[in-house]
């Protein structure tokens, strides 16, 4: 054995004990804290919330001991002396399984407060609450907000997007036991808005046992923006992800696997001192706990950068359950430390660990008392540079009870005050509290206000003084702590109520003044004031002023004429410190400039120049009030003599003016009014084109002339105008002018046209001269008729159409259009086509060359003769030995001529002998609707030779096909049985045996026949004797007498040799049945060289 190496072990293992000794002696209780109320199932936290640069205590919960359950949270203010005062806020509800952020939303150097959890216990009575710091913690005021009231989660200030405000972040069960989770956007105006669509998961699942939702923010991919690490849990569904700020609200969930725990608590913080934000956690794999998990750890994840991470230690954990985790450097060395609170199976312990500052971490005994349903938080309570602990929830040992406790950390101890405390208190009064920041054991304190006389002095160790006035005092305190004896020294400014200067009334003479109050009276009224110090608002009311509600805007519009205004002069620090001014509006009389219209005079001669008689203009603007005097200036601001001219000519071309100020002479209040003078240019008047009318009965007088486009062609475009019409005589037409207008002066007529400025009233004038024109008298058309030249189109002889219309009559304009209106040629061709089959009506109109309205319309109609017909056939076939052929047609034609192709006519009755073959033509005629039309109809006649076979092409043997060749000029048709013809010279799948080949001419002229023989075999034979293919023997072979037929096997062995006559063979040899099988035959018809051969099957 190595002695030696055994005792540098137990030499170090004696060391470490000392070291923990010596460690676990750094954390001492306050004892004044064992007052407070505990946290037991709520939470407390370190903060600062009176500005005082002392960390306060927050605490809310369940306290069964002597001071009595809570009835709301309570502030326990710092005193700076290891003692605490409770709050007089009363007005924040209590709260259990919840959390709270503090953060300063409004950016006006207090912290605020979001708070959640539930008032009972039960979901239904879920809060969240956004509550505001006044005053430096004087007041807090709850802002409406919809942020969902959730309990078991977190609430968090955040600035999510990075825009200098706080932003809220909500994770838990809301009042339905359902998970919720979301962010709501700062707005700047103490409103927050419902961010949608964040991307975040959200569970599902019934709420486990003391379920934990919790989450935390950083930056850990260094981009400015902060991230969030979620932990969440139901009894069936968890999730536990980072999440990376894409900023502008939107998050990605980075791909990054964690173990998937439920019961999860962690803290983030650079545990490695690298710069990059890494986390620690602990959790159990199982969904639904009663008691803690024994086989759980803590995981230290550190940060690789660009959101990667690392399990980079692991240590046992027994009992996650409700395990607390804080980061802190407690021992003051540089790096994070931990504490992990209500862990163990029994979930009471808190565990301590180092930092060993080289990835590790070392458990070390504290030897704080079990405690659990609280938690820890960090802070350094006393100002001497290490972090102390907060030490809340229920505790067992030495009895049950419910603690708030603060541990001190002794690891650098400062037992000297440094510093005189000064409390201005929430009261608006001259009263101030002071303490020193440590304890001693006596003070003589020094008030610098000889004024108050003995009160000037005091020997207490926590003094109140009333100053005599307000001002800023030097405060001295000379302490005693053994045999040290110092004096420090302490500037404060008392403030008390603001003096102020009363602000003085304002007159104005418009009634729709806008004032801006800080400008006009914010220096009158603080006078030697700081405007830094003040803060100045103004009301409608004293109780608006008073309750500072209802600010008027910077710029307001007085109401009325006579109105108070209320001035709110508070301090800027103690905002109850203020008092209220008020100052009247008096809106003084002012005269009145009744409106005038512009003056119009007509410009004659369009120079732009007129005289405008202004006599009454005073009379206008001023009318009957009193105590009023007027002037008068021109457009180049010259004061013009009154009273005005009744001939005043305008300086400025076609557009002048002059400005009329009225003053009431009691208040010298004065209104100006601009008065406009326009020299109006005379309305143009357009010549209009003779309106001519027709006359349809030639009496000088026409019913029809158009007079729709009159007003429009006079005024051109003009508008304010009025048209108005008069006879020579003056008499004035009534308007509008009738449409169509009936001349009342036989012949011609004409009628004035006035064209008046409605504005002005300047006008014109023209002539609108009306002339009658005779209506064309017209006779209708007859029906034109013609032949048909092609399927109902023929061309019709239109020379007298015109004639026919107008007579002789001159003047006159003849138009013609088909049916769908399209113009046609005027005049028509000669010989017009029709456009319209077999029927077409074509539609005249004639009109007054003068007057294209004096018109008259009439018809007539194109009717195309159809031609006649015969029925006769292209082509006529007689026989050879035929003399001549007869051929007649229809009797009722007017004339018929019958021509051979060289001219020759050979009939001109209905009928003709035809003797020659060759061409002919038939040519008819018929008189219809007083014309002539003829047709031709051309055929041929044929004379047929007589048919004869030339040849027929088959094979004798094993053919099935037969083609019949024949000659001559005819249309045959053909046959073998001489039953049956058919159109085709060929016949297929022909049976062996005798045939006659037949060809004869369809048109009767004659036919020939020649006897054939096929032969032909059967492919199988099956002598079974049952009727059917017993005897194999080739068919038509019987023709062939001399013929000798061989069989044989597929060996080449002679089995028969069959006559022609025989029935055939039997598929015997030797009397012996043969085999199924294939046979070979030959076959020599005697009387060729020709050998046929072949193959068939025998079955059996």
């Amino acid at each position: 054995m190595n002695y030696k190496n055994t005792f540098k072990i137990k030499l170090l293992s004696f060391f470490l004990f000392y070291l923990n000794i010596i460690t676990s002696q750094n954390f001492e209780k306050v004892l004044y804290t064992e007052n407070l109320k505990g946290g037991y199932n709520g939470f407390s936290t370190f903060v600062d919330y009176n500005k005082d640069g002392l960390l306060d205590i927050f605490v809310t919960g369940v306290d069964f001991g002597s001071n009595g359950d809570f009835s709301h949270a309570i502030f326990y203010k710092n005193n700076g002396d290891k003692t605490f005062t409770e709050s007089a806020i009363k007005n924040i509800p209590r709260a259990i399984y919840g959390d709270c952020s503090w953060g300063d939303f409004d950016n006006n150097g207090t912290l605020d407060l979001i708070y959640s959890g539930t008032t009972s216990g039960f979901a239904e009575y879920n809060i969240t609450k956004i509550y505001k710091n006044i005053n430096n913690g004087c007041e807090f005021v709850e802002i409406p907000t919809s942020i969902p009231a959730i309990f078991n989660g977190t609430v968090e200030w955040v600035d999510v997007n990075n825009d200098g405000l706080l932003d809220v972040f909500y994770q838990g069960l809301n009042k339905k036991e359902e998970y919720d989770s979301g962010v709501f956007k700062n707005n700047g105006n103490e409103t927050f808005t419902k961010i949608e669509n964040t991307s975040f998961y959200i569970i599902n699942g019934a709420r486990a046992n003391f379920q934990h939702n919790r989450a935390q923010w950083a930056d850990f991919d260094g981009d400015g923006l902060k991230d969030i690490i979620t932990a969440s849990s139901t009894k069936t569904e968890r999730e536990f992800a980072i999440y990376k700020n894409l900023g502008n609200f939107k998050f990605e969930k980075i791909n990054f696997t964690l173990p998937q725990l439920s019961y999860v608590s962690m803290d983030v913080g650079d545990i490695n001192n690298d710069g990059l934000i890494d986390f620690v956690f602990t959790g159990s794999s199982k969904f639904d706990l009663m008691s803690g998990d024994p086989g759980t750890k803590l995981y230290f994840y550190v940060n690789k950068g660009n959101m990667n991470f690392n399990n980079s230690f692991t240590m046992n954990n027994d009992g996650a359950f409700l395990s607390k985790i804080r980061l802190g450097d407690f021992d003051n060395d540089g790096f994070l430390d931990l504490i992990n609170y209500g862990t163990g199976l029994s979930w009471r312990n808190t565990k301590f660990y180092l930092n060993n500052k080289s990835g590790q971490f070392s458990e070390i005994n504290k030897s704080f008392p079990d405690c659990y349903f609280g938690g820890v938080d960090f802070g350094d309570y006393d100002n001497d540079k290490d972090l102390d602990i907060l030490y809340y929830g229920r505790i067992e040992n030495p009895r049950d009870d419910e603690v708030t406790y603060v541990y001190e950390n002794k690891t650098l101890n400062i037992e000297l005050p440094t510093e005189i405390l000064f409390d201005k208190g929430c009261d608006c009064n001259l009263q101030g509290d002071f303490s020193l920041n440590n304890s001693v054991d006596n003070v003589k304190w020094d008030f610098n206000d000889p004024a108050t006389g003995t009160s000037n002095e005091s020997v207490s160790l926590r003094p109140k003084h009333t100053f005599s006035k307000r001002g800023t005092y030097i405060i001295s305190a000379t302490y005693t702590k053994g045999a040290k004896t110092e004096t420090l020294n302490k500037t404060i400014s008392i403030f008390g109520l603001p003096e102020v200067t009363q602000p003085a009334d304002v007159s104005t003479c418009n009634v729709n003044e806008e004032f801006n109050f800080h400008t006009i009276k914010d220096n009158e009224i603080l006078k030697n004031l700081s405007p830094l110090d003040y803060e100045i608002n103004y009301y409608l009311s004293q109780t608006d002023a008073d309750n500072n509600t209802n600010k008027l805007s910077d710029v307001y519009k007085i109401q009325k004429v006579k109105e108070t205004i209320y001035v709110r002069i508070q301090n800027k620090e103690k905002s109850n410190c203020y008092v209220v001014k008020k100052f009247e509006i008096n809106v003084l009389a002012s005269p009145i400039a009744n409106a005038i219209d512009d003056i119009y005079v007509c410009d004659s001669d369009n120079d732009g120049f007129s005289l405008f008689n202004l006599n009454n203009v005073e009379n206008i603007i001023i009318g009957n009030q009193i105590n009023v005097k007027i002037d008068y200036y021109d457009s180049k601001n010259n004061l013009l003599t009154t009273p005005l001219s009744n001939n005043y000519k305008n300086t400025i071309k076609d557009k002048d003016y002059i400005i009329a100020k009225i003053t009431n002479t009691a208040t010298n209040c004065f209104i100006e009014t601009k008065i406009n003078l326009i020299a109006s240019p005379l309305p143009i008047a357009n010549n209009l084109d003779v309106l001519v009318g027709c006359d349809d009965n030639n009496d000088g007088i026409s019913e029809y002339f158009d007079t729709s486009l009159v007003e429009k062609n006079v005024l051109a475009g003009q508008m304010d105008m009025k048209v108005s019409y008069y006879d020579n005589l003056g008499n004035e037409i009534i308007y509008p002018l009738a449409n169509p207008f009936t001349n009342t002066t036989i012949g011609s007529q004409n009628i004035i046209i006035r064209v008046t400025n409605l504005k002005t009233n300047c006008s014109s004038e023209t002539i609108l001269v009306l002339k009658t024109s005779s209506k064309p008298i017209i006779s209708k058309p007859k029906t034109i008729f013609a032949c048909e030249e092609e399927k109902g189109f023929g061309n019709f002889n239109t020379e007298t159409i015109e004639s026919q219309l107008i007579g002789n009559q001159s003047g006159l304009k003849v138009l013609y259009k088909d049916v769908n209106g399209v113009i046609l040629p005027s005049p028509l061709p000669k010989y017009f086509k029709n456009t319209i089959a077999d029927h077409q009506t074509i539609f005249v109109r004639v009109e007054n060359s003068l007057n294209p309205l004096c018109f008259s319309e009439t018809s007539f109609d194109l009717t195309v003769n159809k031609l006649p017909v015969v029925n006769l056939q292209n082509k006529y076939v007689i026989c050879g030995l035929d003399s001549h052929l007869f051929i007649s047609v229809d009797s009722n034609f007017d004339s018929y001529q019958w021509k051979f192709e060289d001219g020759t006519i050979i009939s001109t009755s209905n009928e003709a002998k035809l003797i020659k073959d060759g061409n002919y033509n038939l040519r008819i005629s018929k008189s219809e609707n007083g014309i002539m039309c003829e047709n031709n109809f051309p055929f041929s006649l044929i004379r047929s030779k007589l048919p004869t076979i030339e040849n027929v092409v088959y094979d004798e043997f094993g053919s099935n096909s037969v083609e019949i060749k024949a000659s001559g000029d005819g249309v045959f048709e053909y046959s073998i049985d001489s039953i049956n013809y058919q159109d085709s010279n060929i016949f297929n799948n022909i049976s062996g045996g005798d045939y006659v080949a037949h060809v004869k001419d369809k048109g009767g002229c004659g036919e020939d026949n020649e006897e054939i023989t096929l032969l032909n075999y059967p492919k199988f034979v099956t002598p079974n004797d049952d009727g059917y293919n017993d005897y194999w023997q080739i068919k038509g072979i019987d023709k062939y007498p001399k013929a000798k037929i061989y069989i044989y096997d597929r060996y080449g062995k002679l089995l028969k040799q069959l006559d022609p006559k025989e029935i055939g063979w039997d598929g015997k040899y030797n009397q012996q049945n043969l085999i199924s099988d294939d046979y070979w035959f030959t076959v020599n018809l005697g009387n060729q060289n020709r050998v046929f051969k072949g193959h068939f099957s025998l079955k059996r």
